[in-house]
């Protein structure tokens, strides 16, 4: 089944963007800053981060995030079953990992899926405040990573 292209496709599960197409994907995030900011939003909601082991190595979370952010998101990626083409993007020996694709879905249900609806929170409040106010700058912020 082909996919269409992304602006032909319909909105996300979130209500939409007000019927206008999603615009290319958010820019990857900085990979030397974004462990520090996960780990403080984990510990701003009470939890811990911990990497998850991934192919006998630590998880480049950062990597993951910018591969399921382009493909528009956890919901697309489990729509479309791109679990498996997130893996094959970090470079690791997939040969006999029957359960890679799984695995890294638990992963990112685990470790980003908060943090993804949290940046698309504050994406959509400052779009939708054009970015004004004391807040603004907050949210862009966030929504950084």
């Amino acid at each position: 089944m082909e996919i269409p292209p992304q602006s032909a496709r319909p909105g996300g599960g979130g209500g939409g963007g007000g019927g206008a197409p999603k615009g290319p994907p958010p820019p990857p995030v900085d990979e030397t800053e974004f462990e520090g900011k996960l780990r403080r939003f984990h510990e701003s909601r009470g939890g811990h981060l911990k990497i998850p082991v991934f192919c006998r190595g630590p998880l480049d979370l950062a990597k993951v995030f910018n591969e399921v952010r382009k493909r528009d998101g956890y919901e697309e990626v489990c729509r479309h079953k791109r679990w498996m083409d997130v893996c094959r993007t970090l470079g690791k020996n997939l040969s006999g990992q029957t359960s890679a694709g799984f695995q890294m879905r638990r992963n990112y249900e685990t470790c980003l899926l908060e943090y993804e609806k949290h940046c698309r929170e504050a994406q959509e409040e400052f779009e939708a405040g054009g970015g004004g106010g004391g807040g603004g700058g907050g949210a862009d912020e966030n929504m950084e990573v």
